[in-house]
């Protein structure tokens, strides 16, 4: 890249704004928080405790983008798949249930 060396200088004594300076701090919490909760919390529950433990308010995007700049990935859970076994019938006496109107014969186990 070609930039003067004026504009380069110019560029390098300016003063972080407001806004930098906010997100250096957010991300120090962010990190702090993340590697407390094992590197298992995203950036939602990190936004949540933003909100709740540090009183800052902040949305979920810019907790996200800060996370990404800083290459901070949740460990994503494996969802368990439930099986039902069945195993022989459970069913051996029958139940007569007399309601109003209709008689109910069913099998209890």
């Amino acid at each position: 890249m070609k930039v003067s060396r004026s504009g380069y200088y110019k560029w390098k004594i300016t003063p972080k704004s407001a806004r930098q300076v906010e997100n250096e701090q957010i991300s120090k919490i962010i990190r702090k928080e993340f590697h407390k909760s094992g590197d298992k919390f995203g950036y939602r529950i990190i936004t949540m405790i933003l909100k709740q433990k540090y009183n800052i308010q902040c949305n979920h995007k810019r907790v996200l983008r800060l996370m990404r700049s800083m290459n901070l990935r949740s460990i994503i859970r494996r969802k368990t798949k439930g099986c039902t076994i069945v195993r022989g019938n459970k069913f051996e006496e029958n139940i007569l249930i007399e309601t109003s109107k209709q008689i109910i014969l069913t099998k209890s186990g």
